[in-house]
């Protein structure tokens, strides 16, 4: 199991040890019982969990460890601060919950208009160049944040479908290893949702020295710490709902079915 980097949500790693399994191992166990007890641990000692799902502490104990973990105690403090990360992004506020079968139809209505708008938005000749870089290279790397790596997953499995190389890599130490790994060969996508790609800049050395080909996709073009890219692609006029998820989701799906009907056709 690969050490957990504190800079990422932890319940989004526990999840990770879960979807990736094969089968249920001791790891894959206790995975699930923090993601299911994730909002009462400070209430549970290691005694308690044990007796609870007759497993032992020193197995608990080692999980713990292995995700970069001294002790259960600031185990269970970073799953609490994972849990107010995640619904400070995620939550809905109560003044946008919608309860109204109405209301709800039409929400569903404004979002499709939505969509076909960002759609719209989009330039044709930029797609395009996407997709021969995509079809260019053959070892291809996203940055980003774990959530827009998620998002990344369909074309990352279109693109291995095709023979390419991909990785999506969120955790910032693994992506400082890439960066130094990396050749004219090799072409880096860099993602910026939310508008953050400066925090996740600081934390990655090496990047203009990088001699990859570099591509950043973002929702502001303007900004100073987006020198030394090759290519820096806009997909949204303005931040949608204050965060971008829907921009690129729609761009990702694009780039993905035409990607693959342009493959299909040669």
């Amino acid at each position: 199991m690969a050490k957990y980097n504190k800079n990422n949500i932890l319940i989004g790693s526990l999840l990770d040890i879960v979807n990736k399994a094969s089968h249920e191992t001791t790891d894959v166990l206790i995975a699930k019982i923090f993601l299911e007890n994730r909002y009462n641990l400070n209430e549970l000692s290691l005694d308690d969990l044990s007796n609870q799902y007759y497993i032992s502490q020193a197995s608990i104990s080692r999980f713990i460890k292995k995700l970069g973990y001294k002790n259960y105690n600031t185990f269970k403090y970073d799953v609490a601060s994972s849990n107010e990360k995640m619904e400070s992004v995620h939550a809905i506020q109560d003044r946008d919950r919608i309860n109204d079968a109405i209301a709800i139809k039409e929400e569903v209505i404004y979002r499709i208009n939505e969509a076909y708008q960002k759609m719209n938005d989009l330039n044709v000749n930029d797609v395009l160049h996407i997709v021969d870089l995509l079809n260019k290279y053959q070892n291809i790397i996203f940055f980003g944040s774990e959530l827009s790596m998620a998002m990344c997953k369909i074309l990352q499995l279109g693109l291995v479908t095709l023979g390419k190389n991909v990785y999506t890599i969120y955790d910032k130490n693994y992506q400082n290893e890439m960066i130094n790994e990396m050749s004219e060969n090799d072409l880096l996508i860099c993602i910026s949702i939310e508008d953050r790609w400066f925090h996740l800049q600081e934390s990655i050395n090496n990047l203009k020295e990088s001699t990859s080909y570099k591509m950043m996709w973002t929702l502001n073009s303007s900004k100073d710490h987006l020198e030394g890219f090759d290519d820096i692609f806009v997909f949204g006029k303005q931040v949608f709902d204050n965060y971008g998820y829907h921009e690129l989701m729609v761009l990702i799906m694009i780039v993905y079915r035409v990607l693959m009907n342009h493959s299909n056709n040669e």
